[in-house]
């Protein structure tokens, strides 16, 4: 395509402003999105919490492994009336978002609509005043028509990248946490067979962010061989007891000794490859039993 002479002068008068109301039409909504794409996550991340508890209530509530004990003791509309009122608050904190999402959404909508229309305008107005021909407005208004459109759907497509970054960014978190019970760099060969058995000496141990003691200033000796049973009552410390016993927790003071050495000199792996738990509360795994595992 060939323009007049002089067109390419004329057309250059007049970019700027098409750029800056392009720029306008656009950006606004944008950034709008962009905000309230923030505004809902950080709603997701604060009530976290209070949607795990709706999905347990909905589980219990609902499931045949729950059955018998929802029916038995009558929790049916116990668990039914919080789950309502825990949804309720969760579907208005969402409800508050929306609304304002819908309203800022609708006036910068109108910016982006006042600014579209508004080039034309100025192109008309050029037009009008001889600065430019029908040819250039042609061509100026089909330039400006497509740009828009190719810059909403890359700002749109933006968008949506990093609405999902958010949330994939706690998926990195996640994936970045290293664990805090390690093994050592040149860890001690595991004893076997072993001879001396487990000692603890002064252990106590309490759970973070709780001032009492699970247990406190343990000594006692686990011949190799010997056979130990434990008793006491519920949150007495036995299962926390086996579990400092395979470095599921780190003693809060005091050291556990496997035939005279420090449990924290072993391999952790070869630690927990010798020691079998059952707990009371144990997990039941659904999945097929293979061969090549079975016969480990």
């Amino acid at each position: 395509m060939s323009f007049p002479s002089g067109t390419w002068h004329r057309i250059d008068c007049v970019q700027s402003w098409l750029i800056l109301i392009l720029l306008i039409a656009v950006l606004p909504a944008f950034l709008g999105e962009s905000y309230f794409n923030q505004q809902s996550y950080s709603l997701t991340r604060s009530w976290t919490p209070e949607r795990r508890e709706l999905d347990y209530l909905r589980f219990i509530g609902a499931s045949d492994q729950t059955a018998k004990e929802v029916k038995i003791f009558g929790l049916a509309d116990f668990l039914a009336n919080r789950f309502k009122r825990l949804a309720h608050r969760y579907v208005l904190a969402n409800k508050h978002i929306a609304i304002r999402r819908a309203g800022w959404g609708a006036a910068l909508g109108l910016i982006s609509t006042a600014a579209y229309y508004g080039a034309y305008i100025l192109i008309i107005q050029q037009t009008i005043a001889g600065i430019i021909t029908i040819g250039t407005l042609t061509f100026l208004a089909g330039s400006f028509d497509r740009m828009r459109g190719l810059l909403q759907g890359l700002m749109s497509r933006f968008s949506t990248i990093a609405e999902a970054a958010l949330y994939l960014q706690d998926l990195f978190d996640f994936f970045a946490i290293q664990p805090e019970i390690v093994s050592p760099k040149n860890p001690r060969p595991f004893p076997n067979p072993i001879r001396e058995g487990f000692t603890f000496e002064q252990v106590s141990f309490k759970y973070p962010d709780t001032e009492k003691w699970v247990l406190q200033d343990l000594d006692f000796t686990l011949q190799a061989g010997e056979k130990l049973a434990l008793v006491g009552e519920n949150g007495a410390g036995k299962t926390t007891l086996v579990k400092l016993l395979a470095r599921l927790y780190e003693p809060t003071t005091g050291r556990i000794l496997l035939d005279g050495h420090d449990l924290r000199e072993y391999d952790l792996a070869t630690l927990r490859d010798h020691i079998g738990i059952i707990f009371q509360g144990f997990s039941k795994i659904c999945v097929t039993c293979r061969r090549k595992y079975c016969d480990r």
